[in-house]
Formats: structure tokens, sequence, C-alpha cells
């Protein structure tokens, strides 16, 4: 990620070769989840968080491009099937849904996707405000698949982060915000 220095992640130190040890460097920041928690924090502030979470991660994903590819639908339809026969899948919200999902299985597949690494876990808890810098943690970069794979989770934590009450008053800016980080990728 050395395209921007803004957009980083914590610089390793290797200690010891030998032993594989590392120290990480200490981000002194605030976590862009209690910055957008905080009650000096406006809609307008928010929304220019979630670009900035955005750009950090189009950052992250183009440090390592992968050729283009599909969702590993095939083996998501096997984890469904899991379900079958379950008490769950007798359930008629959740029995609708697999049904949706294997409908149009096909066409999500047909879909060319960007591939990169994955962060494994982007959410706005794992992303540190230092002064001008937006500092990426938690990376699991040892998983490669599409980029949808990371847009996905943040956006589902952005939405359970407004269900909070230090957050309510930013509720219905919510679509807003998702707007301000999808636009940035």
């Amino acid at each position: 990620m050395q395209s921007d220095a803004r957009y980083t992640v914590p610089r390793p130190y290797l200690l010891d070769r030998e032993r594989a040890l590392l120290a990480i460097e200490w981000i002194d920041g605030v976590m862009m989840t209690a910055s957008i928690a905080s009650w000096r924090s406006g809609a307008v502030h928010a929304h220019g968080l979630m670009g900035q979470a955005g750009t950090w991660l189009r950052h992250f994903h183009r440090a390592h491009p992968l050729g283009n590819g599909s969702l590993d639908v095939a083996e998501k339809l096997r984890h469904l099937s899991e379900y079958d026969g379950s008490a769950l899948a007798q359930e008629s919200v959740f029995a609708q849904g697999v049904a949706e999902l294997r409908r149009s299985a096909a066409a999500a597949a047909s879909i060319n996707l960007e591939r990169s690494w994955i962060h494994g876990d982007f959410k706005t808890d794992n992303l540190i405000v230092s002064g001008q810098r937006i500092v990426g943690i938690d990376v699991q970069s040892r998983y490669e698949n599409t980029v949808a794979y990371d847009l996905a989770p943040f956006i589902n934590h952005l939405e359970l982060t407004f269900c909070q009450p230090t957050v309510w008053r930013l509720a219905p800016a919510c679509t807003r915000f998702n707007h301000g980080f999808c636009r940035c990728l």
C-alpha cells in the first residue's frame, strides 16, 4: 500500500528472522467507529470517514491485484445444502431466501469481478484515524478472492453500528454513508 501514505497498514519490524518474530508499529489514533459515534461527529464528518474507508479499501485491493474472476457460487451452494432438512430450513423466510439464492446462482457466477487480497474482517472497528492517515488493522491478507467479500461485511457492520444508541442520530443518513463508501472504491 505504498501508493498513498495516507492509507496504510501498521509497519512491521523484523526482530528475529529465525523465530519469525515481528513487532508492529503502534498507531496513535482513534478507531473509526469511535470517531463516528462521538457526539462531536456530525453527518458531514461521518460521511467523509465513509469515503476514506472506501479509499483505504481501494488502495488495499490495488496493492495486490489478481486476474478477474467469478464468485465461488458452487462452494456457497454446498454450504447452503448443509441446512437442508434442518429446523431452520423449515422457516418460511429462510426457505424463500435459499430458493432465491439457488435460482440466481448461475447469474451470480457469470459476473466477472475484480480479485485481490481480502481483508477478511473489514469494518470501521478495524480502521484507525491517525491525523490525516487511515490505518487498516487486523488484516488477514493470506486470503485472495473477489473484492466483494470485503464490501458486504463493511456495509452490514455499518448498518448494525447505527442500531447503537450513541449513533441513532446519524441513522437517517446511513444510506448516504453507504453510497459515500461505495463511491470511493
